[in-house]
């Protein structure tokens, strides 16, 4: 509640000034650096919450892998949930795409291939429209890098959107980093950025920066912060292999680790 406050301050404050060029910058802030809370908002009443309950029992689903009866259970629950999601709001593509994780799990790869193509093809109307935006950048490279497509023959190509998305992600956050016009705005959700970037340097395999971000999180973040806890499930599920369920390596561990905060993290 706090840091809304501050943010809500600092976009007053800039929205107020009597200098044309920092109203620029607040529309710019407002509409193309979209920020977590600010999307979660406006959607929690359009299949919010199913949405939330699919990707918690796919999770189930997962987890129970060798449990036949449990897992086809959770498989069940997670599909009604998310149909009831898209129903009430076919526009998310996050939606889209957990609907597609969830048919390349259960079984059901034509399924899975059309609505990853379906969240592709929303993520891409958002960035025509909104094209720094940071949220709409990341999300939409996660996806290109560990979601449906990993298993395509032109991935390659699924890749190279992900490190150019990434990129003008990593690209606005710099920006609004140095702008002193916008540091307000920066510093209010400055841990929201941090979270960004450590999915960027995963996606971009930057281990360096990586590691140097994960020694920031260790002196400044402490148990609850988010920022603790992704820095924590990094070390545990992908570096020591501790994931909830199989995985085949350390890339895949990646992707897993990537397309569980980006549901999390969005939301």
């Amino acid at each position: 509640m706090l840091k809304k406050f501050l943010l809500t301050a600092c976009l007053l404050a800039l929205c107020h000034s009597c200098f044309a060029k920092v109203e620029t910058a607040y529309a710019t802030l407002a509409d193309g650096a979209h920020i977590t809370a600010a999307y979660t908002a406006g959607n929690r009443d359009n299949g919010y919450e199913d949405y939330r309950h699919a990707w918690s029992r796919y999770n189930d689903a997962l987890k129970a892998w060798d449990d036949v009866p449990q897992r086809t259970e959770a498989f069940n629950d997670a599909i009604k949930a998310i149909n009831l999601a898209t129903t009430k709001d076919a526009e998310n593509p996050s939606y889209w795409l957990l609907d597609s994780r969830i048919y390349r799990s259960r079984g059901g790869v034509a399924y899975a291939k059309n609505f990853f193509a379906k969240a592709c093809a929303l993520y891409e109307q958002l960035l025509e429209k909104d094209p720094t935006s940071v949220t709409y950048n990341l999300q939409y490279a996660i996806a290109c890098y560990a979601g449906d497509a990993q298993f395509y023959s032109d991935y390659s190509s699924y890749k190279a959107k992900a490190v150019q998305h990434t990129h003008a992600a990593l690209q606005t956050i710099d920006m609004l980093e140095k702008d002193y016009e916008k540091k307000c705005f920066f510093d209010a959700v400055e841990d929201e950025f941090l979270e960004e970037k450590f999915l960027a340097y995963v996606i971009l395999h930057d281990y360096k920066s990586l590691a140097k971000l994960r020694e920031q999180i260790d002196n400044n973040y402490k148990e609850p912060d988010n920022l603790y806890y992704m820095n924590s499930d990094y070390e545990n599920l992908v570096l020591q292999g501790k994931w909830h369920w199989k995985v085949n390596n350390k890339e895949s561990a990646e992707k897993a680790f990537l397309m569980y905060y980006l549901h999390d993290w969005m939301n």
